[in-house]
């Protein structure tokens, strides 16, 4: 991407299409289910991404929530690429020489922000068996060294979106790849880094969510408290969704890219590519009550909510808050010379202290 806006936004030889190239016919479309599956999913899986995310800002800066923005920018980024602009392009039979530059662009943003997304998928598992296991794996997420770690990824990120070499669009595949239809030595398109990360990336989430799942259920009585998951099983479950469909995307494509394999693998990596993002809100809006509040905050009206006795915590807190200040009592003084006792007040009953934290 550097070098293309350095040369004024003009494709380098590489990846310039050869004269001789094929180009779309503008009324061709291609009504076959795949495309539209993955356009019609991609707008869906978007929206309620981009719902989550909304409801992710209400909360608190707490390392596990910020580590979840970033996955989420990310995600929402591949998911307008991976099902989208996939749906579109695979709709309208449009090939990577059709619209180069847009197709390059395009797949600059896809293939940078699943390699960007890729760290941020790990330290969300990490973050949690931290919190789970304690001990000095905590020290990470001190906020000092939290903030240090993700300025360092910002240097990690930059090398994404703007050094890494693109993913480009084939339509007869309905897939991504790094080396164009027209190339005749594909080679010269291997990204080394790329490799690592698709076969790193699975180690290491089966790595840390075993030693999550490890922890939860046999050696620690642990105290759910910052996910507000009903259940260990809840954690145990996002981990597995984040690790199956992160870990065969990145086998799976790696596969693509450098064997031959039948047509229908394309289409399998493809949907294990969008999965990997589109499960999140799809685990978020099911599993994660934190979540699962804000979204109705933001969704549902308050009278309606109130009405149907639907409130967020905020909400919940500020009323005990109320029905607690209005439990306190104090009779006014009896008058001199009264009855005995008359100059005593007569005190209701304590109201109970919030902590300020309800974990309903």
């Amino acid at each position: 991407m550097v070098a293309f806006m350095t040369n004024r936004f003009q494709l380098n030889d590489f990846y310039k299409c050869p004269l001789s190239a094929e180009r779309m016919d503008l009324m061709a479309v291609s009504w076959k289910p795949i495309p539209l599956y993955f356009f019609g999913s991609g707008i869906i899986f978007t929206l309620a991404y981009f719902v989550c995310f909304l409801a992710m800002l209400q909360l608190k800066r707490h390392p596990s929530n910020i580590l979840m923005l970033k996955l989420a920018i990310y995600d929402i980024l591949q998911l307008s690429v991976n099902s989208t602009a996939t749906g579109f392009f695979g709709f309208y039979q449009i090939d990577y020489c059709d619209y180069p530059k847009s197709i390059f662009i395009a797949g600059t943003i896809g293939n940078g922000a699943w390699l960007a997304g890729a760290p941020f998928a790990v330290l969300v598992s990490f973050e949690r068996l931290a919190e789970v296991a304690g001990g000095r794996m905590s020290d990470v997420f001190t906020k000092r060294n939290f903030r240090t770690l993700l300025i360092l990824l910002l240097f990690w990120e930059f090398y994404c979106f703007f050094i890494a070499n693109p993913a480009l669009f084939n339509s007869e595949a309905h897939a991504w790849f790094f080396a164009p239809s027209f190339s005749k030595n594909p080679d010269i398109y291997y990204n080394p880094v790329h490799s690592v990360i698709n076969y790193g990336l699975p180690i290491l989430l089966l790595a840390i969510n075993a030693s999550l799942v490890h922890f939860l259920l046999f050696k620690t009585n642990y105290h759910i408290s910052q996910w507000l998951y009903k259940k260990k099983i809840q954690i145990i479950a996002q981990g597995l969704v984040l690790t199956i469909f992160h870990a065969s995307t990145g086998i799976i494509y790696e596969i693509m890219q450098h064997y031959a394999v039948p047509s229908w693998m394309f289409i399998v990596g493809e949907l294990s590519w969008q999965q990997s993002s589109a499960m999140m809100p799809v685990v978020y809006l099911t599993l994660n009550r934190s979540i699962q509040n804000q979204v109705m905050y933001l969704m549902i009206p308050k009278n309606l909510r109130f009405k149907w006795g639907i409130k967020n915590v905020k909400e919940t807190i500020a009323q005990e808050n109320n029905q607690n200040a209005g439990a306190l009592y104090v009779a006014p003084p009896a008058p001199a010379g009264g009855a005995a006792g008359g100059c005593g007040a007569k005190v209701g009953p304590q109201p109970q202290v919030s902590n300020g934290i309800h974990w309903d």
